[in-house]
């Protein structure tokens, strides 16, 4: 800004409390290290919630594999049947089950992108079920435990597409069906080699369930930081909005942009940005509620979603989240308006940033309900000098 030579600049930007503590190499890396952790553990239930709404955006991804596992479970059954068969088979019955993979595959096609969530729990259920009618119209003995192999397809694809307690259910119930099936026909000799199916079968299940969270996890959360990323926050803030619009309750989104954070970068290396950054995230928590979300938007700039929480509230919010960091930022508030998408939410809050940090810096404004033109806070974020820094 005029007025503001370089040497003033690098001596307010080095008097920040928090920058201070990224200079030290030592300290910085230590900090890094331990925040990795709680950063990332963190967001726990949030994490499940979004992996759950991102689960409901693959619905032609869930119903093609099912329609493929029903397909080729059918096919290996009939290609069993055209086999030589031992005595005690009921072929009726086993070309009766074998026959339900095709329509049920071409089912699963036709209406792969109408079906609802919790069709694919039922209908998974069934495939469990038709395995256990061919493991026991099989009568037992090697053909019935090969048959039930077909249960380690199961399980994967409940570890992969189902939450973990949906995986125990679906897990349970193809225990069940097949020590049911088994029964009626089961030699002492043949337990043994029903009892390691069952048991690669669960292990599948869970490995690929582990899996499954690890990389819905690692897609939704910024490595640098442990908050939300982009992709993350956008998901979240669609179901936000829709949770907001049935109960009625306010929802505020802050944008937060990091003042002269490219002069730190510029002068003091990307190592020490990243560093603050990561830092900043870890001293952000504390003075967020615990049903608020940080996200990394890019860059050097965060939103934070706040549910049930109107513009003063949110403005409480945000002072305190300034105040604990310790670096100054220039922040923008917007309330959810009835009808609005969270694209016309992101822009106002945005517009309301830009207006912080055009008259000052340090700041919060507030995009006023009746309108998108942002209203400028009374006062000055972080006990800093505002007029100190440059964009």
């Amino acid at each position: 800004m005029p007025g503001t030579g370089p040497g003033q600049m690098a001596d307010e930007v080095e008097q920040l409390p928090l920058l201070a503590l990224m200079m030290d190499a030592d300290r910085g890396e230590r900090s890094k290290t331990d925040q990795k952790g709680s950063v990332a553990d963190s967001p726990g239930p949030l994490v499940s919630f979004v992996a759950e709404q991102r689960q409901s955006n693959q619905s032609s991804s869930r119903a093609e594999v099912l329609a493929l596992l029903w397909l080729a479970g059918g096919l290996l059954a009939l290609v069993g049947l055209a086999l030589p068969q031992t005595d005690g088979v009921n072929r009726l019955g086993n070309d009766l089950t074998a026959l339900m993979g095709i329509p049920a595959a071409l089912g699963l096609v036709v209406l792969r992108r109408r079906l609802p969530s919790w069709s694919y729990h039922v209908i998974l259920a069934a495939g469990t079920i038709a395995v256990g009618c061919g493991i026991f119209f099989e009568g037992g003995g090697i053909g019935s435990i090969a048959a039930s192999a077909i249960f380690v397809w199961v399980a994967l694809y409940a570890g992969y597409f189902f939450a973990p307690w949906q995986l125990a259910v679906q897990l349970s119930l193809m225990i069940a069906v097949d020590i049911g099936a088994l029964q009626a026909h089961m030699h002492t000799g043949e337990a043994a080699g029903a009892a390691v199916v069952l048991g690669v079968a669960v292990v599948a299940g869970g490995v690929a369930s582990y899996l499954s969270g690890k990389l819905r996890r690692q897609a939704i959360t910024d490595p640098l930081t442990g908050a939300l990323n982009r992709q993350g926050f956008a998901l979240l803030l669609e179901a936000e909005i829709n949770r907001a619009a049935r109960s009625k309750e306010p929802l505020s989104l802050a944008v937060i942009d990091l003042d002269s954070f490219k002069y730190v970068n510029d002068s003091y290396g990307h190592q020490v940005g990243d560093r603050l950054l990561a830092s900043l995230v870890e001293r952000w928590r504390p003075g967020l509620r615990k049903v608020d979300v940080l996200a990394r938007y890019g860059g050097d700039e965060f939103v934070a979603i706040l549910p049930n929480c109107d513009l003063d509230r949110a403005r409480g919010v945000m002072e305190r989240l300034s105040k604990e960091g310790g670096y100054p930022c220039s922040i923008g508030l917007a309330q959810w308006q009835s009808n609005e998408d969270s694209e016309s939410l992101v822009s106002r809050a945005d517009q309301a940033q830009r207006a912080a940090k055009s008259t000052g810096k340090a700041r919060v404004a507030t995009a006023e309900l009746s309108s998108p033109s942002p209203r400028l806070g009374a006062s000055s974020l972080a006990g800093t000098s505002p007029s100190t820094f440059c964009s």
